[in-house]
């Protein structure tokens, strides 16, 4: 079950899956202020110097009857909003997804939002070859400084 969540939510952040979110959150607690905690060392650190864009994403999945709900957009200070339909018990979990590359190679990680509590742990990090097919999908919405802190990028 995790590797299939893995593999989905590499491909869904690699291909860019954007679409509309729903319901309200902190400001502080988008994907990006998540990325850029002092708290995030590790995997900032992994990033510096290495990758220049990125994908950053939320995400959403729900357990409902015979399948799991998945959503994912781009990211903002919402989070999407949980399925309604066929919910078989327990409350949504929540994340960011976040998909680095260069024109050779890509990693991503994932973040589980609970409350106050941020979680890396939830998979480990994916990493493989990037492809210009990958690359003509893919919606860029960060650039990485030299710390591995993330910036959006300007629209337009």
């Amino acid at each position: 079950m995790r590797t299939s969540f893995a593999i989905a939510a590499a491909l869904a952040a690699a291909v860019g899956l954007a679409g509309c979110g729903g319901g309200s959150t902190k400001a502080a607690r988008t994907c990006f202020d998540v990325w850029n905690r002092s708290s995030n060392k590790l995997q900032q650190a992994r990033v510096a110097h290495r990758f220049p864009s990125a994908s950053v994403t939320n995400w959403s999945a729900q357990a409902s009857a015979g399948s799991i709900d998945e959503s994912w957009t781009a990211s903002s200070s919402t989070e999407p909003a949980a399925s309604a339909g066929g919910n078989v018990g327990g409350r949504a979990n929540h994340g960011c997804g976040y998909l680095f590359h260069t024109s050779r190679r890509f990693v991503s990680f994932s973040a589980e939002l609970k409350g106050e509590t941020v979680r890396w742990d939830l998979q480990p990090p994916i990493a493989g070859s990037w492809s210009r097919r990958r690359q003509a999908v893919a919606r860029d919405n960060a650039t990485v400084d030299g710390k591995g802190l993330l910036e959006p990028r300007a629209v337009g």
